[in-house]
């Protein structure tokens, strides 16, 4: 047993040999891992750095999209105030000048029984009193047919100048386009500022919530938004007001449905409420 024992010392030598041969080969290899870690770790702590802060502006950035918001809403409303009470103001100058048109026609009625009154009743009509008066008569038509075409060409205008208020209540539909995107570029701003804190917390096990203004609680609650919303200028959207204005005003109900306002500012069948993927920002920063 001895004799083995002594005949398995050669080969047990020889791989001890070997492990130090690989040792001395791996040695340099170690080291320059070694050196590559210590190089590197100057650059994980710039990158824990610029991580945190663009963490940390992350939240200002979507305070200043949210203001653009606001500003927008209530310039939006404010003009949609004004051109509320330009519409009050035409529709009242129209409702007049029809009236005046039917108070002409009124009196180019009257003028035309009163010529059929006396031509009827005279029993020895002077000629020339009955000349004159149909000269006066002429006149006066002449006047009252200058007096409904500049009337009609005023009621044409009021309906132009109605039609053009509309159309640019219409245009302003690019202000709920621009909020719904921007509430989709906060809501990707949010899943990057998370995603972000993620990463930081694996290069830093020392951060915590407490070390930055960063708090995941703070996330708001999602909101309805589409993505993917765009300004639309064609005709069809105020005919699709209209009908939805007649069909309120022939029905007598209460208000128009959200389904129907939803589909007179998207043109399809409401706001999606989609969110953006998780899945793109994962991908994004390389996660799985």
């Amino acid at each position: 047993m001895s004799v083995i024992r002594l005949n398995e010392i050669p080969r047990k030598l020889n791989e001890l040999r070997a492990v130090f041969c690989l040792g001395q080969r791996a040695i340099p290899f170690l080291e320059d891992v070694f050196t590559f870690l210590e190089e590197i770790s100057p650059l994980m702590d710039e990158i824990n750095a610029s991580l945190r802060e663009s963490t940390d502006k992350m939240p200002h950035a979507r305070s200043q999209l949210e203001s653009v918001t606001q500003a927008t809403e209530l310039a939006t409303n404010e003009i949609m105030d004004l051109i509320d009470v330009l519409q009050a103001m035409t529709q009242e100058a129209r409702a007049d000048a029809e009236a005046r048109l039917h108070d002409v026609e009124a009196l180019r009625q009257a003028d035309v029984r009163l010529q059929a009154l006396l031509n009827d009743h005279l029993d020895d009509p002077d000629e020339a009193l009955l000349d004159a008066l149909d000269a006066h008569l002429s006149e006066r038509q002449a006047t009252y047919e200058a007096l409904e075409t500049h009337l009609h060409a005023q009621v044409d205008s009021f309906k132009r100048t109605r039609d053009s208020l509309n159309q640019i209540l219409m245009s302003l539909q690019v202000q709920d386009i621009t909020s719904q995107q921007i509430a989709a570029v906060n809501h990707l701003i949010e899943n990057i500022r998370t995603r972000m804190y993620e990463l930081t917390t694996r290069l830093n096990d020392r951060l915590s919530f407490e070390d930055t203004d960063f708090a995941l609680a703070e996330v708001e609650a999602p909101s309805t938004f589409d993505p993917n919303a765009r300004y639309d200028h064609s005709p069809d959207r105020q005919a699709q007001a209209d009908d939805i204005i007649a069909s309120f005003q022939t029905s007598g109900g209460g208000p128009a449905s959200q389904d129907e306002i939803d589909q007179l500012f998207t043109g399809g069948d409401g706001l999606s409420g989609e969110r953006a993927s998780q899945d793109d920002i994962d991908k994004l920063f390389g996660g799985a």
